[in-house]
């Protein structure tokens, strides 16, 4: 290579005019990187004149840098100092000449020149740095594509042969188009058919940079598609909505699902979303997606991990009552919500208070029941439900019931002067009203539990009528059989 001295566009001072100190320093000061601030000296001393310094030279190790300044009078005293980076190389130096080392490879040249004229205050001038200061263009071994030109593969790029401390940039291409600049590049569809190739720019502060081609010997063919495993996402209970995600996923391709329970497909479940039947409550349930892409040369099945489904939450109606309400009538609950296999219990209540031993379908209200609210709570029970109890939505008020006592009964001895009594059996808190007939006329102001028969009464049937009335019944009116009186 031809080495040709150059006055570097970035190291020019492009004339710069020379910083004059605010003071005059001693003849004999050393000189300083401009802007620095230099000593007092006396005001009556005239400026120096102003000048300018470029350096010249090729930025290469083993190579001489020359300062250049304007020409001076014989008697101005000129110096140099040389700067590699922030480190002082004056040392190496030879005045205005300066030959570059292996110390300065990566760095930068400056170099400040101090003209100090009779008379005058000196002037310090401080070139701008040089290019970075290299062992020539890097070299480094021819760059080779790594892994397998099929959709779906990594390709990365082999770099040998580069100095240490390089730093490597890649630019991949599909064609001409950019398509990436990491370490490596993923084949998707996108690449499918076009010629993969890159280049690679190895930098080091120590070099100038060098950038090298590489090409792939072959389009890029179909892969050979390895789906994940789809992902089960929702509440695995009975009645309860499972969804399926698969985690593969790229434009153009396209998803079949099956789901199983406890291995094996159910039939029509061959959406993204499934429902878990009461039968399929304790078992495992799993998905396999079918997952296909026109840049794959297959189909690839992935099957999701199994989840057990748990109990369900029954959504129970409230049961019914059946019945007249009144005290004696049967009251009958029924289950609206019914599931093969679930069992009932029931709990009969009065005013909101349990009834001992009210535990059946069925139900009886007493006296102590009349005109209180009856409601019944359903315990509902199914392996494949969380529990759960409903109640009547309303209450039934007992009313009245029928009286259902037994005829009443003449007992004495039916014989005029004797006394003929009523015996009746009834509930407690009955009212009974008593009358007694004759030959079937009323016999009046007889209207006693007894009655002392009369000689009036001799071959006449007597008998008596008992009025039974309860707060709890509706009041009943009930005839003794007849006696004949001698």
């Amino acid at each position: 290579m031809t080495e040709r001295p150059i006055v570097h566009p970035r190291t020019r001072t492009a004339r710069a005019v020379a910083l004059i100190a605010a003071s005059a320093i001693a003849f004999s000061a050393v000189p300083t990187i401009a802007h620095a601030a230099t000593p007092a000296t006396p005001a009556t001393q005239a400026a120096g004149t102003a000048f300018a310094v470029e350096t010249y030279g090729v930025p290469l190790v083993d190579r001489t840098f020359t300062a250049i300044t304007r020409l001076w009078p014989l008697d101005a005293l000129v110096t140099y100092r040389w700067f590699a980076g922030t480190t002082e190389v004056t040392a190496f130096a030879d005045g205005k000449d300066y030959r570059t080392r292996d110390a300065d490879a990566g760095k930068r040249l400056t170099v400040a020149v101090t003209v100090a004229e009779p008379g005058k205050r000196p002037v310090t001038v401080t070139s701008e740095p040089t290019e970075y200061i290299t062992y020539g263009t890097l070299s480094f071994h021819a760059p080779k594509l790594v892994g397998t030109m099929k959709v779906g593969e990594h390709l990365s790029i082999e770099v040998a042969g580069a100095p240490a401390g390089s730093s490597i940039s890649r630019t991949w291409y599909a064609n001409s188009t950019v398509v990436g600049t990491g370490e490596r590049l993923r084949l998707t569809p996108d690449h499918l058919g076009k010629r993969i190739s890159a280049r690679v720019l190895v930098s080091n502060r120590a070099w100038l940079p060098n950038e090298r081609g590489v090409k792939a010997g072959s389009d890029v063919a179909k892969g050979n598609l390895q789906a994940e495993a789809p992902v089960v996402a929702g509440s695995a209970t009975v009645g309860k909505s499972l969804s399926a995600t698969p985690r593969t996923k790229m434009s153009g391709m396209t998803y079949a699902y099956q789901w199983q329970v406890d291995g094996r497909d159910v039939t029509g479940a061959t959406s993204a979303t499934f429902v878990p039947k009461l039968n399929d409550f304790g078992k495992p349930v799993t998905v396999k997606v079918r997952h296909g892409h026109p840049a794959y040369v297959n189909a690839s099945y992935a099957t999701s991990a199994p989840v057990a489904v748990g109990q369900g939450t029954l959504q129970a109606e409230a049961p019914t009552v059946s019945g007249v309400p009144a005290v004696g009538k049967t009251l009958t609950s029924t289950a609206r919500t019914k599931v093969a296999g679930m069992t009932h219990s029931y709990q009969w209540f009065a005013d909101g208070k349990a009834i001992d031993g009210a535990t059946g379908a069925k139900f009886t209200p007493q006296v102590a029941h009349f005109t209180k609210k009856i409601t019944v709570k359903v315990s509902h029970r199914h392996p494949g439900y969380s529990n759960v109890s409903t109640t009547t939505s309303a209450a039934v008020t007992i009313g009245k019931g029928t009286f259902r006592p037994e005829a009443p009964r003449i007992e004495g001895t039916a014989v005029a002067g004797r006394v003929l009594s009523a015996k009746t059996s009834q509930p407690g808190g009955t009212d009974l009203a008593y009358q007694w007939y004759s030959g079937g006329k009323l016999i009046k102001g007889a209207t006693a539990a007894t009655y002392k028969s009369r000689d009036a009464d001799k071959g006449k049937a007597v008998l008596v009528d008992v009025r039974y009335s309860h707060k709890a019944f509706q009041a009943i009116v009930l005839r003794s059989a007849a006696v004949q009186v001698r």
